[in-house]
């Protein structure tokens, strides 16, 4: 007989997603997935990775000449282009190709287990973080890091927090930075938006690099879905360094074991099209541009939400807004008038656009 299930409620997110693919209202506004949307001539769309090279000239179409297995630990060159694009060079920290974001985080939390550390994940975040680390631990604010045990492990968004935008000064991080360091802690980058804050990958991982400058133990989990717009390719990186060569050729080993009992080998065309851009000064260059213009179209709308509502969103980072709205709000909103967002409030802010932007904000005039 086998054992009875309980039927589980869907996907935050996905869940949204099919349900609002599902709906007929032909003005609907979705505001739930993370992704980067562009308003063109051609309306509403995409910025995936067909779209970044449209529009920086890039020709991609040598890559991808043969669907050979990658090594365990991935493609070599995309694992050297993305410590580069991290850190700045390239010192043979230790590091593998992941399946994107999540599956990066996967392996870290699959590190965290082996190293019997606690990890501690801020309380507003990413809600597959919860999922992904199911021995967590929840801290609420900066001090609290101080009343943490000692030597345990601390999850960061890099930059453009999910779901909220707001990310740390500054004087936070230093204030951060002596809290790691007295007591002993190791950190946990999740940098899925690197690019995304400053329209400068370099400036958005400075916090990383200041890290290491330290000593401070760290893991960095990387997702290239919304930079560069791989989404559907599944391409991250992971990197950890615990100062100790051994040590680390040692924990090397066991997540290569752990990859190939998993999922064995990642995806090469996504880390063949990433390494082309990666490798390529003046693309990488007319890369960060596309970026900065999407910033600035994104600022736009974000001005038109402050001035309109009341909200503060222009000092956010990313594609991510809390609005303050509460659960019954947003379901109403979706149920009677087509606007998605997930119910806690979080909403994608290039979902919104000249198109939809008037309408979006009569129904919150109204419904609050």
């Amino acid at each position: 007989m086998l054992k009875k299930l309980m039927p589980l409620k869907p996907d935050p997110i996905m869940g949204l997603v099919q349900k609002f693919n599902k709906d007929p209202r032909k003005n609907k506004i979705n505001l739930t997935i993370g992704e980067l949307y562009v308003n063109s001539k051609n309306g509403k769309e995409l910025m995936d990775y067909q779209y970044i090279m449209k529009n920086i000239g890039g020709d991609f179409s040598k890559t991808n000449l043969t669907s050979r297995y990658l090594p365990i630990t991935g493609c070599p060159t995309f694992v050297k282009n993305s410590e580069k694009f991290i850190f700045g060079d390239n010192n043979d920290r230790p590091g593998v190709q992941t399946l994107s974001g999540t599956g990066s985080l996967t392996i870290g939390n699959h590190i965290t287990n082996l190293i019997e550390k606690n990890i501690y994940i801020p309380s507003s975040s990413w809600p597959n973080h919860f999922n992904i680390f199911p021995k967590h631990n929840k801290f609420d604010t900066i001090q609290d890091i101080n009343n943490i045990q000692n030597n345990s492990v601390i999850l960061f968004h890099t930059c453009c927090n999910n779901p909220t935008g707001k990310d740390y000064t500054q004087s936070e991080w230093d204030l951060i930075l002596k809290l790691m360091i007295s007591n002993n802690h190791i950190a946990f980058f999740d940098s899925a938006y690197l690019g995304l804050a400053s329209g400068n990958h370099k400036i958005d991982s400075e916090i990383i690099r200041r890290f290491e400058f330290n000593k401070i133990p760290y893991i960095v989990s990387t997702s290239y879905a919304k930079n560069f717009g791989l989404y559907g390719h599944r391409i991250g990186s992971l990197f950890f360094n615990f100062y100790n060569s051994e040590y680390n050729n040692i924990m090397k080993q066991h997540v290569t074991k752990f990859i190939r009992s998993t999922y064995s080998n990642p995806p090469r065309m996504g880390a063949e099209l990433a390494s082309y851009l990666m490798e390529n000064e003046i693309l990488m260059t007319s890369w960060e541009q596309l970026l900065k213009e999407q910033i600035h179209e994104t600022k736009k709308i974000r001005n038109i939400l402050d001035s309109e509502l009341g909200w503060s969103t222009l000092n956010k980072n990313g594609l991510f807004f809390k609005a303050p709205l509460t659960q019954e709000q947003t379901i109403k909103l979706r149920e009677q008038e087509g606007i998605y967002m997930l119910e806690n409030g979080r909403i994608n802010i290039s979902g919104l656009d000249d198109s939809n932007i008037e309408k979006f904000i009569s129904k919150i005039k109204k419904i609050n």
